[in-house]
């Protein structure tokens, strides 16, 4: 649910489509963002943790590819 939610505000405040995160950049960007932000640390830690869980969702799905990928021959 926090990824979903923090999508939706990227895609309003960032102009950013909900894909744009899947790309190591981006969040590498976001990232950035956060840590520059002036914001409360409770509010820094809630964004850190739901910018961790899209790391981790990306890293599986790049796993998962990985392993589904056809083989040559």
């Amino acid at each position: 649910m926090a990824i979903n939610q923090l999508k939706a505000q990227l895609h309003v405040w960032l102009d950013h489509t909900p894909g744009d995160l899947s790309r190591a950049r981006n969040l590498a960007s976001v990232t950035a963002l956060v840590n520059t932000a002036t914001i409360r640390p409770h509010v820094h830690q809630a964004l850190t943790d739901m910018i961790s869980e899209i790391a981790e969702v990306n890293r599986r799905v790049h796993d998962l590819g990985a392993h589904t990928a056809p083989t040559a021959g």
